[in-house]
């Protein structure tokens, strides 16, 4: 750091950087301005030899897409694959109830069959029951 008087003002310059203060009185020197960056040169050598500094952001950018769109892809596959598996499953449970659908109604008609014989037993037995209840009640007045 280099301290001396500057027109009155105390300037302190330090390599690489420019001076804060401005001698009193004189304009601000014109010259190109330089952005500097915090990797070191070999690193920014390679950087801009490999693609100039306007296409990195490009390039990132890009990549990002890239990546974003290979997610997509992937999520895409999997949310494919959870649907079909949802559907053989889906399948397998209609099959199975099918089946099920189909045994109830083979068996229906036994059930009928079955169901009427009773009746048919029980008939006489209910008519003989009402034939004794009135001969009872006539029998006691």
């Amino acid at each position: 750091m280099d301290r001396r008087s500057c027109g009155g003002e105390l300037c302190m310059r330090k390599e690489g950087l420019e001076a804060t203060v401005m001698e009193a009185g004189l304009p601000p020197a014109e010259g190109p301005l330089v952005r500097r960056y915090s990797i070191s040169a070999a690193a920014a050598a390679s950087a801009s030899a490999s693609s100039p500094p306007s296409q990195l952001p490009l390039a990132s950018k890009v990549q990002r897409l890239a990546d974003n769109v290979q997610l997509a892809r992937q999520d895409y596959l999997e949310l494919r694959q959870e649907a079909s598996e949802l559907q053989e499953y889906s399948n397998t449970k209609l099959n199975r109830v099918t089946r099920y659908l189909g045994v109830l109604a083979d068996k229906k008609p036994k059930l009928d069959q079955v169901a009427l014989e009773g009746e048919a037993r029980i008939a006489p037995l209910v008519c003989e029951n009402r034939k004794l209840f009135t001969e009872l009640l006539t029998s006691k007045e």
